[in-house]
């Protein structure tokens, strides 16, 4: 108990004379055979949390700002952090007990660590930590880790869901290795994309997706594809790197059976709605209402866009645009 407390503090105040002294007690004892597996667990997550809570403070700070000039340096902190991480997975050096400290959940959120890495931006703490978890048996990897087998979260919607392209390049990375080694159909394939994902799509996230197997067809909770998520998202580059790769422009969701088009036409994103359409869109797809992305352009007030998708489907001009919205809704 006396050592949880101590450590906890040492963690809080970043003390290095304290955690250093510390550490050498905890690496004695794991070595002398005394294993406090859920001690160590503890020690990883609390290490997480404060490199996450001094990147918030580095991000809010710049280096000429008093914060900043009452401590050391904020790269340094952060380094020492880093390596204390690195020296505690060291010391795992049994592929079983890295299986039970990596994997196992925390109190409140139900993570694990690599959830809340990805969740908090960390890349390098990411990879520190992918390079110690137990490869050997891919089920125990994947499908906890990676699948969201608990809650549908992942390490990977978390990164995209608050923006760390650094993050996602480190998890794809990781990816792509099992994906040479995986026997074939062994893969990612659940990985959980709602609607709170799709808001919070950033577009780098989708220039680091290698665009073949799963990812180039993979399905969301209710059936959105990678190109409806970006569609949703609204950002431009993101659409356009993804018709590059010749990626299905008709697939409609299933819960409202929403294509891109459609989905387009709800937004209003004009630019993204001519790139949709210079790819093979159809506009004449239906929702389980009824409506095409017409009828949701003009129940939404995008005039231009109207004006656009009327052409295209009836070759009609402005002045009928009203008519058409009436007769669609019958």
């Amino acid at each position: 108990m006396l050592l949880h407390v101590l450590t906890q503090f040492s963690i809080i105040h970043v003390s290095k004379t304290c955690l250093d002294k510390l550490f050498e007690l905890i690496e004695s004892a794991y070595n002398s055979g005394f294993s406090k597996l859920d001690y160590i667990s503890w020690v990883i997550d609390g290490i997480i949390v404060k490199m996450s809570h001094h990147q918030l403070l580095a991000e809010h700070f710049g280096p000429g700002s008093d914060h900043a000039a009452n401590g050391e340096s904020s790269s340094e902190t952060a380094d020492y952090l880093l390596s204390l991480l690195g020296r505690i997975l060291s010391m795992l050096d049994d592929v079983e007990v890295r299986r039970i400290v990596l994997f196992k959940l925390d109190v409140y959120w139900a993570y694990f660590p690599i959830h809340h890495v990805s969740r908090y931006g960390l890349p390098d703490a990411c990879r520190l930590l992918l390079d110690h978890m137990p490869l050997v048996s891919k089920s125990q990897f994947l499908e906890p880790a990676l699948e969201g087998r608990f809650d549908g979260i992942t390490p990977l919607t978390l990164a995209a869901a608050h923006g760390h392209t650094d993050v996602c390049v480190a998890l794809v990375e990781r990816f792509r290795k099992i994906w040479d080694t995986a026997q074939k159909g062994f893969w990612v394939t659940s990985i959980w994309n709602g609607e709170d994902v799709i808001k919070g799509i950033y577009a780098g996230f989708w220039q680091v997706l290698p665009l073949h197997g799963p990812f180039k067809h993979y399905r969301g909770a209710y059936g959105e594809t990678v190109l409806y998520a970006a569609v949703s998202s609204g950002d431009w580059s993101a659409v356009s790197y993804l018709l590059k790769s010749k990626i299905d422009v008709n697939v409609p969701e299933n819960s409202r059976g929403w294509t891109p088009l459609i989905v387009t036409s709800v937004k209003g994103h004009e630019s993204i709605l001519k790139l949709l359409i210079e790819a093979g869109a159809k506009g004449e797809h239906r929702d389980r209402l009824g409506w095409r992305a017409l009828e949701h352009a003009v129940s939404n007030g995008h005039i231009e866009i109207s004006e656009i998708l009327s052409r295209r489907v009836h070759g009609q001009e402005s002045g009928e645009i009203h008519a058409t919205f009436i007769s669609g809704i019958q």
